[in-house]
Parts: structure tokens; sequence; C-alpha cells
């Protein structure tokens, strides 16, 4: 085992009693492993005494530069319980941090950035799991700024009040990816996060991902919107979108003007049916093969198949490869993308 690079399955799989765990000696070897270790992935965390053991562990790495960690949403663990035992700061500076399924992040009883400096963070993912009021959330994206937040590549559910400012708050942005939040609360409005994306980003934007989906059902692309994106985004390689009823073939025509996309991500009108879609794919195939965006690799529509564009001479395939397992993307490189398709 490569102890720079630490992969661990914490899931019922993972305990004493069970004869699959992935790693028989993890809970021995665990303060051994993480001290030498410069990236830790643990996931289907389900236990408050795991959370806590690994609390403890974390305080001696010291080395340490990206850190994975996903809960089980169905057992409603606290980030606070892996923190318990820590005395302010941990000792390591993380250019990575993907935090998932705990119920406190992003909350009044979570200061993130109190514990871990954000400072040189790159790549940071948030994803809370529970259903509270939005309240709760109201100061986070604010005490980010304060903190001093200025990650490159951005995913998170938090898409409440407070993450406009944020995103006004410094530039150099190349990926954002908003999801629905669980929260009861309404999302910041789509138009006031594109402004800010515009105003100090579009430079750098590379990718922008809006699923459409729960609390951002209505936040939507039209026609409008679509044109400017492709004026002030020159360097945008994989958007994600849904778009407002009776505009698909022209939303198709206006996004393959982009002169660097590479993916593609449509969500139709909610009354689209099957053969609506599959005229879609077979309009876009058509676009292409008057050689429109020469550098698009992947295009998908709804929850229909992956297509691949194979160039010299111009093919389009169905990708055999699952979600979460196309690396050379960003969107879809993500394995938990695959896994809430039910695909594996």
């Amino acid at each position: 085992m490569n102890a720079t690079n630490y992969v661990e399955q914490l899931g019922p799989s993972s305990f004493p009693d069970s004869t699959s765990r992935h790693d028989p000696d993890f809970h021995v070897n665990a303060p051994e492993l993480a001290a030498a270790a410069r990236a830790l992935v643990l996931i289907q965390i389900d236990d408050e005494s795991v959370l806590r053991s690994i609390g403890s562990v974390l305080r001696t790495a010291t080395r340490l530069r990206e850190l994975t960690m996903w809960a089980d949403g169905d057992y409603m663990l606290r980030f606070s319980q892996v923190s318990s035992s820590w005395c302010g700061q941990v000792p390591f500076k993380l250019t990575s941090l993907d935090l998932r399924g705990f119920v406190d992040l992003g909350r009044s009883s979570c200061p993130l950035w109190s514990l871990l400096s954000p400072v040189d963070l790159k790549a940071l993912t948030l994803n809370t799991s529970l259903n509270v009021d939005s309240l709760d959330f109201s100061s986070f994206w604010e005490t980010s700024v304060a903190a001093d937040l200025r990650p490159k590549a951005l995913s998170t559910n938090l898409v409440m009040s407070g993450l406009e400012g944020f995103i006004q708050s410094f530039s150099g942005l190349e990926a954002l990816s908003i999801t629905s939040p669980n929260t009861a609360c309404v999302p910041e409005r789509l138009e006031l996060i594109l402004g800010a994306l515009v105003k100090l980003h579009s430079a750098t934007l590379k990718v922008l991902s809006i699923d459409p989906r729960g609390a951002l059902i209505n936040h939507l692309l039209d026609d409008v919107s679509l044109n400017q994106l492709s004026k002030h985004f020159p360097n945008m390689e994989e958007l994600r979108f849904g778009i407002v009823e009776s505009m698909s073939e022209h939303a198709i025509q206006t996004v393959l003007k982009f002169p660097n996309i590479q993916l593609l991500y449509i969500t139709l009108s909610r009354g689209s049916t099957e053969w609506i879609l599959v005229g879609q794919e077979q309009y876009l195939s058509q676009m292409l093969q008057i050689g429109m965006a020469q550098k698009l690799k992947y295009f998908i529509f709804d929850d229909g198949p992956l297509f691949k564009v194979i160039r010299k001479p111009l093919r389009i395939m169905k990708e055999r490869l699952p979600l979460g397992m196309i690396k050379d993307t960003f969107l879809f490189g993500d394995m938990v993308f695959g896994w809430n398709r039910g695909e594996n």
C-alpha cells in the first residue's frame, strides 16, 4: 500500500467483525498511515466512534494535503464529532477538501475555518445532508470571505444567501458546480450568481454546472443568459444546465459557439418526451457534422446515455465507461455522479 495516498471504506464492511474489510490493519496502523499520508479518502462513514478516532488520527497528519470524508447521510453524523479532540487548527494545510453527508456543514455549530485553514485550498467540495432552516447557514459564506477562502474549484449545495458575495470576494475561479440545497430555503438567485461570475471570473472559468433539480428547479438558462455566457466565458470547457421550454435547438446552437467547449450536459424542459430527447441528440450530431464545436468530446441530455465524440473521421458513440469514471473531465470524474444515477 502507498501510504501517501490512502483510501478506506468505513461503512459496515470495515468493522472488526466483518470479513470484507478493505484493510484489516487500518485501526492498528491508522496513526502511522495518517502521519505519512499526503491524501486520505475515507468514505461511507456511519459511526460516531469512528469519526472521533479519525479526528484523533488527523492531529498527527502533518503532511496531509488532500482530505476526502463522506458520511453516510442516513446516520446524521456531524463533522464537529471529528474535531471534538482538536485544540485550535490542525497541523496541516490542505489544498483539496471534500466533505459530504455531514449534517452540520455550513452551520454556526461547525466553525469550519477555525479548525481547517482555507488559505491554501484550491479545490473545495461541501455538501450537507440535512433539512434545516436556512438561518443556520446565514453567515457561512461571510465567514469564508473573512477566512480568505479563494478556491480554484468549488462544488457545493450550500446555495443560499451569501454565495453571490463570496464569489465576488476574489478572482480566478475555474470551476463552479452547484446542486440543490437540502435545506428549507430560497436559494441564491441564478442571475446574481451568473453576474458575480461575469464580474470577476470571466477570464478563468472553465466549468459551470447548474443542476436544475430540487430547490434549483427554476434555475434555468434562457436565450439571453446563454448568449451572455458564450460572450463572457471564452474558456468554458464543460457546461451543465437546464433550459426553458421551446428553445432546445436554439440553445444547442448557442452553446456550440463556445470555442473551447468539450462537455455538454443539457436538461430539457420538464415536459420533454423520449421523442424530443432523441430529436435533440440527432440535432446536435448534425451540428457536429457541419463542423461546429470542434473540441466537443462528450454530450448528454437528461438521464439519457452519454455520447463520446471521436474525431478523424467524425464518429459519435455511446461511452462505455459509467459516469464517475470519465477521468478526463471535471464533472464526470466524480464517482458519486455514477452512484446517484444507479450505475456501478
